[in-house]
């Protein structure tokens, strides 16, 4: 199954957007730093599924991370708004 998007000049926000049309039953969250304000894409926010991808903004490419609580060193990270802390009990989404 193809995306039919051109990768030739590197992935932005037009091809993130088609990415996520694709790739329907997940959520895209793009990160350009290991914490939660570094959130450079966000797609369907409805979905529990997600595809957390680090931008190396040197080299252009995305990273997957395949554990976000390790990569941030949180022991918790809200997946709704993406807020990290150390104890989801204490935590409330605004």
């Amino acid at each position: 199954m193809t995306t039919g998007i051109n990768l030739k000049n590197g992935v932005g926000i037009l091809e993130l957007t088609k990415f996520q049309e694709h790739f329907h039953e997940n959520r895209i969250v793009v990160y350009s730093g290991l914490n939660c304000e570094c959130i450079l894409y966000e797609g369907h926010v409805d979905f529990a599924k997600r595809i957390n991808l680090l931008l190396n903004e040197v080299t252009w490419h995305y990273h997957v991370i395949a554990n976000l609580k390790g990569a941030m060193a949180k022991r918790y990270v809200c997946e709704g708004c993406n807020k990290g802390c150390k104890y989801g009990v204490v935590h409330t989404c605004k």
